[in-house]
């Protein structure tokens, strides 16, 4: 299982902040953050029991 400390740490953010992590990381062609905060995405979609909270699966589904 990958460890998925990026991506609870980014979803604890308030989603302002969530916004500007992601455009900074982009426009800095930060390849391997974006690459592993995806990874740590299909991670976690996979984990079934994440699927009983409808508002942090439609974010994650939003950020991927």
């Amino acid at each position: 299982m990958i460890d998925t400390a990026l991506l609870d740490a980014f979803l604890a953010l308030p989603v302002g902040e969530r916004v500007t992590v992601i455009t900074d990381r982009l426009s800095a062609k930060d390849i391997l953050w974006v690459t592993t905060l995806k990874r740590q995405l299909i991670a976690k979609l996979a984990d079934k029991s994440f699927h009983r909270d409808p508002d942090k699966l439609a974010l994650l589904y939003w950020i991927a």
